[in-house]
């Protein structure tokens, strides 16, 4: 089973708690979107792909279809640049 991992804090958290290496030790493959990646994890943690964290690459398409998403959401605030 894949999870995919969308919010950078679950894997500040778990390295807080040095987690991490329990976490890959899981019957469970782990997937990042890219863009997350790079811009919030990377820099403080690298490695982490060696452990078997998936980056996975999101297409246009598909940010611009979360951002038509999120536009119909009342009260959502837009991601802080």
């Amino acid at each position: 089973m894949r999870l995919l991992i969308s919010d950078a804090n679950i894997l500040i958290d778990m390295e807080a708690g040095a987690l991490m290496g329990t976490l890959f030790q899981l019957p469970m493959q782990f997937g990042i979107p890219d863009l997350l990646y790079y811009e919030e994890i990377e820099p403080g943690s690298p490695g982490l792909e060696d452990l078997g964290l998936q980056v996975m690459a999101v297409s246009g398409d598909f940010v611009a279809y979360a951002q038509r998403l999120s536009d119909g959401c009342p009260g959502r605030k837009p991601r802080k640049c």
